[in-house]
């Protein structure tokens, strides 16, 4: 299995959820390859707060696991957000206290109890301090298989993500540049029964 690196920088992205028309799909898979990116799997644990859309996820990367933060920084009216991420989002385990509070703000939860300085977390030992948490934040496992291709200055990503409602198509569309978002929508034109929402929103949809 192929390990795919996180994203570097400041992300625009627009995201949907559903069934993709067959046209369209077709459309994408003709596109260039990504970073051979193609039918990729992935383990997620999305930690889902009812009181923050922030994405925060612990990642199988390999044999080892990873608590990776992927910041929202905007949302448009547009549907199309900003997001930060990058290898100093990304931690491994055990973490330490200071990713746990980092998780923990971002989620907008407060954990019982003092957190030292010394101490190490563990996967699953985070996951029930969050679970204890005012409010509670909820691990859903949301196994995805993945393809990223090349166009005009962004890329596009196919996924199927297997949620406990059901298995989802996901088109997102990504640059660093908001106006090649903006544009390779209007180069796409998503078709099919598909819900513009992250992966949050999914999350509490089909979860």
């Amino acid at each position: 299995m192929t390990i795919k690196p996180p994203e570097e920088g400041i992300i625009w992205e627009w995201r949907a959820f559903g069934r993709l028309d067959p046209k369209l799909e077709s459309k994408i898979r003709a596109l260039p390859i990504r970073n051979g990116v193609v039918d990729h799997s992935d383990e997620d644990v999305y930690l889902v707060s009812p009181a923050s859309d922030q994405n925060v996820k612990i990642r199988k990367v390999g044999t080892f696991w990873v608590l990776k933060f992927k910041e929202l920084l905007e949302k448009g009216t547009d549907s199309i957000e900003l997001y930060r991420e990058g290898q100093d989002t990304v931690f491994g385990f055990p973490v330490t206290s200071g990713a746990l509070t980092t998780a923990a703000a971002l989620l907008n939860t407060k954990v019982p109890g003092p957190l030292s300085d010394t101490d190490r977390y563990g996967r699953e030992e985070l996951v029930n301090i969050l679970a204890d948490s005012i409010p509670k934040i909820r691990a859903l496992d949301v196994p995805k298989v993945r393809s990223q291709f090349v166009v005009n200055g962004g890329w596009v990503e196919l996924a199927e993500a297997t949620f406990p409602k059901g298995n989802i198509q996901t088109l997102s569309l990504h640059s660093f540049e908001k106006s090649k978002v903006q544009q390779n929508l209007e180069f796409l034109e998503p078709a099919g029964e598909l819900n513009v929402m992250n992966y949050i929103d999914a999350c509490r949809r089909w979860g």
